[in-house]
């Protein structure tokens, strides 16, 4: 098997891909505003990873204001589509400010597109450091609506709780009165609620 070493160079397209990036994120960070919205619209079919290239171009965006930062972050997710949507909700646990996107990560909660709450609850740890228990609960509960896999949830053992454990119990009675199978691990971090 021909694997390259490490001492290869490196694909001249992903090479290529770098640099476009590396040059759109040096005039992001000048306030370029229209430079932002062109690369991150562009970052589909400009870079290999297009969801990596759109938070590095937010990682970019000046932050020394708090506000005008999440101004601009703001304007973002107006304009963004679903590809976008889902990107910049992957980044939440990146970005700074954190305590400022709050709202938005709830928006991404409450969003009827799997693919957006899944970039909010699973695989993330903005919702276990920064969401207060009520909204985290109704995030783990809709998981399990949706037939998520817990496991993705960073932070859920951490953060179980008696009011989650009762929603879940309460969850759990209603789909086995109505012959509903119960979704796998359910019973588990109930356990793990009902030890508190």
């Amino acid at each position: 098997m021909n694997e390259p070493s490490p001492l290869s160079p490196p694909d001249p397209v992903v090479a290529q891909q770098a640099a476009w990036l590396a040059t759109q994120c040096a005039l992001v960070a000048t306030g370029d505003a229209t430079a932002l919205a062109l690369a991150f619209g562009h970052a589909g079919r400009r870079h290999h990873d297009p969801s990596e290239a759109r938070i590095a171009l937010v990682l970019a965006i000046p932050a020394a204001d708090p506000l005008r930062w999440l101004a601009v972050l703001d304007r973002l997710f107006a304009t963004a589509g679903l590809a976008e949507s889902t990107a910049l909700y992957r980044g939440l646990p990146r970005y700074p400010h954190a305590a400022l996107l709050r709202a938005r990560a709830a928006v991404g909660v409450r969003s009827s597109m799997q693919s957006v709450f899944e970039a909010v609850a699973l695989d993330n740890d903005y919702p276990a450091q920064w969401f207060e228990q009520d909204p985290l609960n109704q995030m783990v509960l809709k998981a399990f609506f949706l037939d998520c896999d817990h496991r993705r949830i960073k932070g859920l053992a951490a953060r179980a709780n008696p009011g989650l454990g009762r929603m879940l119990s309460d969850y759990q009675r209603e789909r086995s009165a109505a012959g509903r199978a119960i979704p796998d691990g359910l019973a588990e971090v109930v356990a793990w609620c009902e030890r508190l």
